[in-house]
């Protein structure tokens, strides 16, 4: 949370480390099928900032980087988001897409959505991600810096300017009910809709980083506690005041934490790559094999899940970007 550059990019991959491990957690939740007040618990715990916990990220770095700079290149910043984020989702969807044709020919799957289906019904499962359930995130983050066109003047504008702008945009999505306008599913373009109160609170968190590091050991893990509370007492779905509360906790304990050590948080430089190859296949394969050690659906079972899914995922990062083309499709060229 200081201004040491050092510890300015340990704190921004530690909480990329968080948003990963969160999300591939849900995703094993869903492979363990496990049930009851434990699933409610951990969808919680995982669920409530998995992916808000990304865009909150994307939109600190924005106004980190050009709140004091009048240079900023609209369409240089489109450009870097079509070769970080649309070539990986469009390289990607094609992989997921092959290996699900592959399958489906050897009546392997327990249902076709690509075989037999019509071309309008083939793109519809591309863009809501029925190929892999993660990649939609790709195309919402892309539509969310879109928008940077219509607020990177602003930025310059005080911290009590964009805590208003942040607050009205929440309470007007709120008010607005917007599924009832898009597809049914992970809609890009509705969750773009969603995604951008928290990259809103991105960019107010770095505004207000100056006030906000005062005693991060003491108020963060305070928040924590209080946003369980709040969760606790509505458990049947995540309010979204107790997921602004984890989200500012969760901010707030990292940046304590990565301050006051020397921790590299190595995993957070490598969430794109984990991002795109932790499911459905490595996340299938580390439930087949979890499950030949604990059969029975159990918390332990999930977190194992999570472990092998990520250490998997972060592996095959590694082997992938090894190459030029690896590297393209990673958003690295």
């Amino acid at each position: 949370m200081s201004t040491n550059v050092t510890q300015r990019i340990a704190f921004v991959d530690a909480l990329k480390a968080i948003a990963i491990i969160c999300v591939v957690a849900v995703h094993a939740v869903a492979q363990v099928r496990i049930g009851g007040q434990s699933r409610d618990v951990l969808i919680f715990i995982f669920g409530a900032i998995a992916v808000p916990l990304f865009f909150l990220v994307d939109g600190f770095l924005f106004s980190e980087k050009w709140t004091r700079r009048d240079d900023f290149d609209y369409q240089g910043y489109v450009r870097k988001g079509v070769s970080r984020l649309l070539v990986p989702w469009a390289a990607m969807t094609l992989v997921y897409a092959i290996i699900r044709l592959t399958l489906e020919a050897l009546s392997l799957p327990r249902e076709n959505i690509l075989l037999g289906n019509t071309l309008p019904d083939v793109l519809k499962v591309v863009y809501l991600s029925e190929l892999s359930q993660q990649m939609y995130f790709l195309l919402s983050l892309f539509v969310v810096r879109l928008t940077t066109i219509g607020i990177v003047r602003w930025l310059p504008g005080s911290k009590w300017l964009w805590l208003a702008v942040f607050v009205s945009y929440a309470i007007a999505y709120g008010l607005a009910r917007p599924t009832q306008w898009f597809f049914a599913g992970a809609d890009p373009l509705l969750l773009a809709f969603w995604g951008l109160q928290f990259y809103l609170l991105g960019i107010v968190l770095q505004k207000w980083q100056e006030i906000l590091s005062v005693a991060t050991l003491w108020w963060g893990p305070a928040c924590l506690v209080l946003s369980f509370g709040i969760w606790s007492l509505t458990s049947t779905h995540v309010p979204v005041l107790s997921q602004l509360i984890y989200l500012l906790g969760t901010y707030a304990t990292v940046g304590g934490i990565a301050e006051r050590t020397s921790w590299g948080f190595s995993l957070g430089k490598d969430t794109m790559g984990i991002y795109l190859l932790h499911a459905p296949y490595v996340l299938w394969s580390a439930t087949a094999l979890v499950t030949l050690m604990l059969p029975a659906e159990s918390v332990v079972k999930v977190l194992c899940v999570t472990s092998v899914a990520v250490f998997a995922s972060w592996g095959l990062t590694n082997i992938v970007r090894r190459t030029p083309s690896g590297r393209v499709i990673l958003g690295n060229s």
